[in-house]
């Protein structure tokens, strides 16, 4: 994943007046990053200050009501979400308290911290490793973006 994966919603908001990013009702994002030969997974510093960046920009849009976020990382090859990358992939989407439907689904099993951690979320949380129809692969996308009226 490269990070220009992540500015999708930096560019949405750098096209849009102030006004109307504000008048953002709902966001659907899908964050899907399968393990490929060509592509490896790699959840560093890097990453997780792109994906904290990403998070940043949805909380600048004060209207926001409904999120519905689908986060697939593969684990089929071993790779297993740590407590400590869980917290920091859930860390900034914590902060969003305002929202009023927010569900995010993810692949990964919870793990020996994830109950204490999620115990306040603002969030729905569905754990289903199975992939997420529909969606693709390798990418960010936002697959609805509705305006309310100001």
């Amino acid at each position: 994943m490269d990070s220009s994966d992540f500015r999708i919603l930096f560019d949405i908001k750098s096209a849009l007046s102030s006004r109307t990013f504000r008048a953002i009702r709902s966001v659907e994002i899908s964050f899907l990053h399968a393990c490929l030969e060509r592509r490896i997974q790699i959840l560093d510093d890097e990453w997780f200050d792109q994906w904290t960046g990403l998070w940043n920009v949805i909380k600048r849009a004060k209207g926001l009501l409904n999120i519905q976020a689908w986060v697939k990382m593969d684990q089929a090859s071993g790779n297993v979400m740590t407590a400590e990358q869980e917290a920091r992939l859930f860390t900034p989407l914590m902060e969003l308290d305002r929202i009023r439907h927010f569900t995010v689904e993810v692949t990964w099993p919870a793990n020996e911290a994830s109950e204490a951690l999620l115990l306040d979320a603002p969030f729905y949380l569905i754990r289903d490793d199975n992939p997420i129809a529909d969606k693709p692969e390798l990418a960010v996308e936002t697959v609805a973006c509705s305006l309310g009226s100001s």
